[in-house]
């Protein structure tokens, strides 16, 4: 909690700042290979990819995809050609404004210990 602390408060752009947590989440849950940071751009209606480190991850298409098909859920594990944990990231006002996407290229899905 410190650490994300700090790297939040450093003034840091959106994409240091992505880059910077998603190495610190991907170093945190076991298993993981990557981590993606998907955010909803509301001017175009689209989905982004703010962020991303380790393995090659999802594009974007697969991830909105994938988020769509969800229904906004806060939580969701998906199988792909890997399995996906998906957070949501919501606003004051409880609209979901990103997910938080970690990949696991090998082995069975995340575990709750993970």
């Amino acid at each position: 909690m410190f650490e994300t602390g700090r790297i939040v408060g450093a003034g840091l752009g959106l994409d240091e700042m992505a880059a910077k947590l998603l190495d610190r989440l991907l170093a945190d849950v076991a298993g993981a290979t990557s981590a993606s940071l998907l955010l909803y751009n509301p001017f175009g209606e689209t989905w982004e990819i703010a962020g991303r480190t380790g393995g090659e991850g999802l594009d974007v298409e697969t991830a909105a995809d994938l988020v769509a098909a969800q229904s906004g859920r806060d939580l969701f594990q998906a199988k792909l050609d890997r399995y996906v944990l998906g957070v949501s990231l919501r606003g004051d006002a409880g609209d979901v404004f990103g997910y938080l996407l970690l990949e696991k290229a090998e082995g069975g899905p995340f575990s709750p210990q993970e």
